[in-house]
């Protein structure tokens, strides 16, 4: 299109023109407005021929059974949402885990098998997963909340700004009165 006035691409549906992009060279208004609706005529012969293979390819819409599994998860916390909130009390992180997966076989023994009634290892896993993230969401936004409030109260904030400035004091004052340090 080296030797071209104008470069023009227009999008849009059967009714509107939507968007234009156009690189051109002094061309009148009119020319320019021939140009989009010329490209807005011949946009619809595609769109024809869209609307006519998705009528020709369309499939009869079909009823998918979705599991919920909410049964499945009730029983996954009842056996294991109490242990999790006390392991996500666990400042150690390697602790932590370990009780996590401590948490994980029991369940997994109780709620796992191919019998009747038992969930397969996809399952379960997804499941002990949502239940996790879910202990450990509420476990922050608990802990965010009582930082906060603990934040907000005056006497509290005084009286922690009081402990740090003491401390800070302290150390000042001994290395202070250290030969040393002077």
């Amino acid at each position: 299109m080296t030797n071209s006035a104008l470069e023009l691409v227009v999008a849009g549906t059967a009714d509107a023109v939507l968007m234009v992009e156009s690189e051109a060279k002094e061309l009148t208004e009119d020319a320019m407005l021939g140009a989009v609706m010329f490209g807005h005529r011949e946009m619809q012969k595609v769109i024809d021929g869209i609307i006519r293979l998705a009528e020709k390819a369309a499939k009869e819409p079909r009823d998918v059974k979705v599991d919920t599994y909410e049964d499945e998860a009730k029983a996954l916390a009842d056996i294991a949402e109490a242990a999790l909130k006390e392991a996500y009390q666990i400042a150690e992180k390697a602790a932590r885990h370990q009780r996590i997966e401590t948490i994980r076989a029991a369940a997994a023994l109780a709620l796992l098998g191919d019998e009747e009634g038992k969930l397969s290892e996809n399952v379960f896993s997804k499941l002990f997963k949502e239940l996790e993230s879910r202990v450990m969401r509420d476990s922050v936004i608990e802990t965010a909340a009582a930082s906060t409030d603990a934040i907000s109260r005056p006497s509290v904030r005084s009286n922690a700004r009081s402990a740090c400035c003491q401390e800070r004091m302290a150390a000042h004052c001994s290395l202070a009165a250290n030969p040393r340090h002077r």
